[in-house]
């Protein structure tokens, strides 16, 4: 079993349980930290840690702004990957962004990686706590939306 310093190290073990992704988007590749894809996913993770997050008033519901810039930064990041590595499935490249842009945060960062919003009228007596969020993750519907813009990007 290999030994896990950091979310690099753990990011990289998930990584390797998707032979058939890693196959078909480096192949040939030994050493999956050269490919970089951490640092990729660090742009898609950088979306949704630095959305200025609100609650909605009278619920435990937050929504997200999400900040122009990073998405764009995303995007050329993107768009230099798959011209770097010669990526022909621009698909599978999203959908393993997709699902490991979460794990590329570093355990120390600072940002607000997640937390609790309680109602408003909480009495601290009843068992309800709310509802959680995982900030490190980006919506689906938001998703959604950067991945076709992603693919609307590197063809054009």
């Amino acid at each position: 079993m290999s030994v896990i310093n950091d979310s690099k190290d753990y990011f990289y073990l998930g990584l390797q349980n998707k032979k058939e992704q890693i196959d078909l988007l480096w192949p040939g590749v030994e050493n999956l930290e050269s490919t970089q894809f951490y640092e990729l996913c660090q742009k898609y993770s950088d979306i949704a840690l630095n959305a200025i997050k609100q609650r909605i008033p009278g619920t435990c519901d937050v929504q997200g702004c999400f900040q122009f810039t990073d998405i764009e930064a995303a995007k050329r990041a993107t768009k230099d990957y798959v011209m770097g590595w010669r990526i022909k499935d621009i698909d599978a490249l999203l959908s393993l962004i997709h699902e490991f842009h979460s794990y590329a945060v570093a355990w120390d960062d600072k940002r607000t990686t997640s937390g609790s919003v309680l109602p408003e009228n909480y009495d601290y007596q009843s068992m309800y706590a709310g509802k959680y969020y995982n900030f490190k993750e980006l919506p689906d519907d938001i998703w959604e939306q950067i991945a076709r813009e992603v693919k609307e990007y590197i063809c054009a």
